[in-house]
């Protein structure tokens, strides 16, 4: 019987992964294919349906947990996240690699945790990140991180617990990263008042 061959594009939906995950599957080895003249990458069928039979390995887990301000740690909140995801975890079997934590605004991507969950997506360590809520990773962009962990085969899980103390967390966090963008952009928006003062003064 013929053999049947797929665009990374058929392939990569067929497995059910992201076509930049095939293209690192590819160039590890991982997945037999062919080139073709033009330059191509083709799959074989029976290849994709090989991998598909294969029993996969979804367990390997990192637990993220963030909070905004140092009081939410001294008063618990940063434990009580963590331990609900632990506890979370084992009720599912999940292996669990790492915890990571933060202290700051989601707002912000310069946070250590964050830097790390990152480089350990990178790493090909983990399947999953578990977090309370989606917004403890980042509250703006969401959408363009959760590409990044597509692309390496990695699922965002979340016990999407509903609390109002996340929203209002979320308009204090906003306050302060207004307050500290005026008070860097303050001498600047003082020189242009001052120029436009004088301007005035000369008509």
């Amino acid at each position: 019987m013929e053999e049947k061959y797929l665009s990374p594009k058929e392939a990569a939906k067929k497995l059910g992964i992201h076509p930049l995950t095939l293209y690192r599957w590819t160039k590890a080895g991982k997945i037999r294919y062919i080139k073709t003249p033009g330059g191509r990458f083709k799959y074989p069928l029976s290849e994709i349906e090989r991998i598909l039979k294969k029993p996969r390995v979804g367990n390997n887990v990192v637990i993220y947990a963030r909070v905004a301000y140092p009081n939410q740690v001294e008063s618990g909140e940063l434990n009580e996240q963590v331990n609900q995801l632990l506890n979370y975890a084992k009720e599912k079997g999940y292996n669990i690699v790492d915890v990571i934590t933060d202290v700051g605004s989601g707002i912000s991507s310069n946070r250590p945790g964050l830097k790390k969950l990152i480089e350990m997506a990178e790493s090909g360590k983990i399947n999953k990140v578990l977090v309370i809520r989606k917004d403890r990773i980042v509250r703006t962009c969401l959408w363009l991180l959760e590409e990044l962990f597509k692309a390496y085969n990695i699922e965002i899980e979340s016990l999407a617990v509903q609390n109002e103390k996340y929203e209002k967390e979320f308009y204090l966090e906003l306050v302060d990263w207004l307050l500290q963008l005026l008070e860097t952009q303050k001498e600047e928006f003082k020189g242009k008042l001052d120029i436009l003062r004088g301007r005035f003064s000369l008509l």
